[in-house]
């Protein structure tokens, strides 16, 4: 009897679940992307946050699964790779278009709440990281890839221009 023991099936299950899961919270995000560009700007930082944190909990669930994936023989994955890239693409579009709208809309704001710096600087840090993962990614190739990169390079522009213009938090 052999003592190694083949857990494609029951990584696959798993995989399967997650993407599921992956699914269902990508309605989350999409509400949540739809609640930080709606109501009073002023108040509107509090709800990019909360939709920036549901992102993070989704990019550390596509590592799950991509882990999961990982653990299968290839031919087993190719189907299950291309449904997580699907929500891997998807999901950096939605970043990219919601910062566009929301920083573009907020840099318009004559007074900034403090802490606007060190949130706008967080933000445009991860924005460089979805940069380079699009570089990395074969999916982000194309015309659509090239128009989110630029709109990356424009979002970049407009958050260093609020870093420059907004106040940081008060140092003791």
């Amino acid at each position: 009897m052999s003592r190694f023991i083949d857990h494609t099936a029951q990584h696959r299950q798993e995989a399967v679940a997650l993407l599921k899961r992956l699914n269902e919270e990508m309605r989350v995000v999409n509400k949540l992307a739809a609640d930080a560009l709606t109501g009073d700007i002023s108040e509107g930082l509090h709800r990019f946050r909360k939709f920036r944190n549901k992102v993070s909990e989704l990019q550390a669930l596509i590592t799950v699964i991509e882990d999961r994936l990982d653990k299968m023989r290839n031919e087993a994955t190719t189907d299950l790779r291309i449904e997580l890239e699907k929500h891997d693409a998807r999901l950096m579009v939605q970043v990219v278009d919601t910062s566009i709208w929301f920083f573009e809309t907020f840099q318009e704001m004559d007074i900034k709440p403090l802490g606007t710096r060190e949130a706008c600087e967080m933000e445009l840090r991860s924005l460089r990281e979805i940069k380079m993962r699009m570089d990395e990614a074969d999916f982000m190739v194309g015309e659509r890839g090239q128009d989110l990169k630029g709109q990356l390079d424009h979002v970049f522009d407009v958050l260093k221009h609020i870093i420059d213009d907004a106040p940081g938090l008060v140092e003791f």
